[in-house]
């Protein structure tokens, strides 16, 4: 097996410097965004979007008695090391291979797994004892919580269609 030179050691051409400046120069319009997008916000009973649902929990609404649950901004602020790290590494692999989008969509991956582990492990605050209740009953008519996403006790974890709609795309390509 042969190593490859880092970066570092690799010397440039003056036509790959040029290359590699005009290609830099084109990320600064590439977006990665994560989250519910209104495309895919659709849900099965038609009533709401999940969209309209995960603006709900995420900023919450005092006049329907909702707490702000946020599963979306926490993760980005809590994991913004981490996310960085993640953008880094996509940068030093897209000036190796000059995959711009692969490596933002990886990214984007990476962050949708990281919101939806968030989601799975619980948003504060707890549900209301009303709540669980309800979800108990819901589900297989009161048997032991069976709900693959969660439990009738997890926070935005019901139905399975807002952890499912967390989506990422990659713009300005």
């Amino acid at each position: 097996m042969v190593a490859r030179p880092s970066l570092d050691e690799t010397p440039l051409s003056a036509a790959r410097w040029r290359k590699m400046k005009r290609d830099l120069r084109s990320l600064r319009d590439v977006v990665v965004t994560v989250g519910i997008h209104g495309e895919d916000g659709e849900r099965e009973d038609g009533k709401v979007t999940n969209v309209q649902v995960a603006a709900t929990h995420e900023f919450g609404n005092p006049a329907m008695r909702i707490p702000e649950r946020s599963f979306i901004r926490s993760t980005i602020d809590e994991q913004q090391d981490g996310i960085l790290d993640d953008m880094a590494t996509a940068m030093d692999q897209t000036i190796q291979s000059g995959h711009i989008v692969r490596n933002m969509e990886r990214v984007g991956i990476k962050t949708e797994v990281r919101i939806r582990k968030t989601l799975r492990d619980g948003v504060k605050p707890a549900l209301s004892p009303v709540t669980i209740e309800r979800r108990r009953k819901k589900l297989s008519g009161g048997k032991p919580d069976n709900n693959k996403y969660g439990t009738t006790e997890t926070p935005l974890i019901d139905t399975g269609q807002l952890i499912q709609s967390i989506a990422s795309k990659v713009e300005g390509i």
